[in-house]
């Protein structure tokens, strides 16, 4: 699919699609189906000039009903993820060299997520949280060249195990919460600013 310059797809095409792989398709432009309810499973690879936002389901006052649980995007700077709407049942969030309108990721809206990890997302700043992350078990943050905080208060993520900061010139130290929220099974601990 190397040459292909649009994604040209029915609505409804794919009622029972469960997994989406696009991989280096440098032309396709334009935006992904967005009814897909089945979908589990999403990655993009080296689709620079796709843009717009992840194919969800139907959306019920500001409630993402998708049942997606594993994204995966690299090398797609135009692609977004929006931040009106809840991530449910999302699992597993991957974003490398992708997303350059995300400059605050809001870890609130992904409640179920166990693994995140944001690798050279040139314009990401902060990571905000309002509520403790009880499931959140592997967070991973590389070369983020403008990123300078977690929440005031220190990252709220008790089941915290692995913790990785690479690369991050603008972060001075990063805050891990105390007391009952602190990650108190962190048993991996990398900082290199």
């Amino acid at each position: 699919m190397k040459e292909s310059e649009e994604w040209q797809c029915m609505t409804g095409a794919f009622p029972c699609l469960q997994s989406l792989s696009l991989m280096h398709c440098p032309k396709l432009k334009g935006h992904l189906p967005e009814q897909l309810s089945h979908l589990k499973t999403l990655i993009i690879e080296h689709c620079e000039q796709l843009v717009g936002w992840i194919p969800r389901a139907v959306e019920v006052e500001g409630v993402s009903n998708s049942p997606l649980e594993y994204l995966h995007i690299y090398s797609c700077p135009g692609m977004n993820i929006p931040i009106n709407h809840c991530f449910h049942f999302l699992k597993e969030l991957r974003i490398t060299d992708g997303c350059d309108c995300l400059t605050t990721f809001p870890l609130d809206l992904f409640p179920k997520l166990s693994e995140l990890r944001l690798v050279e997302c040139r314009n990401l700043q902060m990571i905000s949280q309002g509520h403790p992350h009880s499931h959140l078990k592997t967070l991973r943050i590389y070369a983020c060249s403008e990123f300078e905080s977690f929440p005031n208060e220190g990252l709220f993520a008790p089941q915290l195990e692995t913790l990785c900061i690479i690369g991050m010139e603008k972060l001075n130290a990063p805050t891990l919460s105390s007391g009952a929220n602190s990650p108190h099974s962190l048993s991996i601990l990398v900082l290199i600013l």
